[in-house]
């Protein structure tokens, strides 16, 4: 019998609001030893041992200072109101 999916797979993507985007891609490459994928006035993306780490000069950071995001197996299935996930995040 194959096993259930997880609801959730992993860290995909953490964005950062950043207010100097030319300084933050800087510090950025400089810890992680290497320059962004995606290098844009808009968003800048470094892919960290397969995770997105983005810089988002016009962001609004969440809680912590950044937004993540979770990788899912099946994004219908996960936004619906039938699964427990989004029932525990839509109560107040």
């Amino acid at each position: 019998m194959p096993q259930p999916q997880p609801l959730i797979q992993g860290l995909g993507t953490v964005i950062y609001a950043v207010g100097d985007l030319p300084r933050a891609k800087a510090w950025y490459a400089a810890a992680f030893g290497q320059n962004p994928y995606f290098d844009e006035a808009f968003y800048v993306g470094f892919n960290i041992a397969g995770y997105e780490l983005g810089l988002d000069p016009n962001g609004t950071a969440g809680i912590g200072g950044s937004v993540a995001y979770w990788r899912v197996p099946d994004v219908a299935r996960q936004s619906s109101t039938s699964s427990p996930l989004v029932r525990r995040s839509l109560r107040p």
